[in-house]
């Protein structure tokens, strides 16, 4: 039988390489779940829906081998949605079990079909309380029968055949125009045939993925969607236009904007929170779109003080002993660079007019971090989301936090990484040459071509 497993992809029956499963940490499940509950928050009088849908692992029972587990993502899902609360979960898993038979998913690739969506799109009606349209609807027609997938590219296995693309279009043509906002393209269509040439076959959805696209629709109706996504949903927002005024589809790997404000500059009615499971237990990106949760100590205790005078006194207190504990009459006390003359020192070093900057807010959605760890703060980083230049010099409150401040960045690393690398591989090698350092309570972190130069400066500024 050879090789049971290649790089995290089973070779199934039938020619289906099937892309592993390892559950999650408990830990880690229940930051999922309140990732999920704090987005639901953050606009109270949005009606926020979830779909999490299973990959080919755990709906395709014939094609798993004996040897794997496929039901244990299924297991992981129930635990999701038994913490979710003000969110309504769309279960697909019973419609796209049902109809195994059919090509809902690519043999050689880890998404669903436009079929496997297309069922998918259903089950989301009857939940949303719109009128899906039916198969007879819609014109099937095969664009391609050459996309080798994925799992095909990850697992070495040459043997297998490749798989079709077929697209749903509608027999009467929906109206819309798609904007694609950091790029300031627009497009009549939500296909890219260009793709069909070449070797990633399903960017021909929604011309692959981007931060922000924004889709103004024909329809009468005067909903209005936000989809917060990874790439399963590409196949399934073309079948939504009929649905809504104007759909927002933002991907949280490359978004980095407020989702609150978006949310409430549109006069957004619904969100749909859209990922594969495999997708959503190892992508972090989530997680920082809606902040740090929130930490026990000080800043809890006073937000839940209701006499506004006890909070004034008790933070009066706090101060002084802050105070004391610093030696506020200054005697004694070393002399530290401010954070914004190390900036200046780099920004006479290289030129840094094609950043943007950024502030305390950005650094926390970046990376992470509490706004109590960081005392100042300098971030520059890409106008665009096609560029991975980044540039922090961080200036801690407590020297003793650098290394959890490390850990972060490098996480940061992890999640470029995999954004960047096959995607735009010059900018996978600026990641891999990157700089991270921390002298005292300062830390450096810089992706760019200048990155040395910007390690000196930093040293320069800091008398190494």
């Amino acid at each position: 039988m050879g090789k049971k497993e290649s790089n995290g992809v089973y070779i199934g029956r039938d020619g289906y390489l099937l892309q592993k499963f390892t559950p999650p940490a408990d830990s880690d499940l229940k930051k999922k779940a309140e990732a999920l509950n704090s987005l639901a928050r953050m606009a109270p009088g949005v009606h926020t829906y979830v779909m999490l849908a299973p990959t080919a692992l755990s709906v395709l029972t014939e094609k798993v081998p004996h040897y794997v587990a496929g039901e244990k993502m299924l297991e992981e899902m129930a635990k999701v949605r038994e913490q979710l609360q003000d969110v309504s979960f769309i279960d697909v898993y019973p419609a796209l079990h049902t109809r195994r038979n059919e090509e809902i998913y690519y043999r050689t690739d880890h998404h669903w079909t436009m079929r496997g969506a297309f069922y998918a799109y259903r089950e989301l009606g009857k939940q949303m309380g719109f009128v899906p349209k039916e198969v007879n609807d819609f014109t099937i027609r095969q664009v391609s029968n050459a996309f080798y997938g994925t799992q095909y590219s990850a697992s070495g296995y040459k043997f297998v055949q490749p798989d079709s693309v077929n697209l749903f279009l509608p027999k009467v043509p929906d109206d819309y125009m798609v904007e694609y906002t950091a790029e300031k393209q627009t497009s009549a269509s939500l296909y890219n045939f260009e793709y069909l040439s070449k070797k990633d076959k399903y960017a021909l959805f929604m011309n692959g993925n981007h931060a922000l696209v924004k889709i103004k629709t024909g329809s009468h109706e005067k909903r209005k969607l936000l989809v917060v996504k990874d790439s399963y949903a590409n196949s399934l927002v073309p079948f939504l236009t009929p649905h809504f005024s104007e759909i927002f589809v933002v991907d949280p790997r490359y978004y980095e904007e407020d989702i609150r404000k978006l949310l409430e500059d549109n006069q957004i009615h619904d969100m749909l929170v859209l990922y594969n499971l495999h997708t959503f237990f190892e992508d972090e990106s989530l997680n920082r779109m809606v902040g740090p949760v929130e930490k026990e100590g000080v800043n809890t205790m006073l937000n839940n003080l209701t006499n506004k005078s006890l909070k004034g006194a008790l933070l009066i207190l706090l101060l002084a002993g802050l105070c004391i504990a610093a030696g506020c009459s200054g005697k004694g006390k070393s002399e530290v660079i401010p954070v914004d003359e190390i900036g200046k020192r780099i920004e006479q070093s290289v030129n840094l007019d094609n950043l943007k900057k950024g502030d305390l807010e950005k650094v926390q959605k970046l990376y992470g971090l509490e706004a109590e760890v960081v005392e100042d703060v300098i971030l520059y980083t890409a106008s665009s989301n096609v560029k991975a230049d980044e540039i922090a010099v961080i200036r801690l409150k407590e020297e003793g936090k650098a290394d959890y401040v490390k850990q972060r960045l490098l996480k940061r690393i992890d999640e470029q990484t995999v954004k960047f690398k096959d995607y735009r591989p010059d900018e996978y090698v600026l990641i891999n040459k990157h700089v991270l350092k921390v002298k005292g309570s300062t830390v450096l972190f810089a992706v760019s071509k200048d990155a040395r130069l910007i390690e000196r400066a930093f040293d320069e500024a800091l008398g190494k």
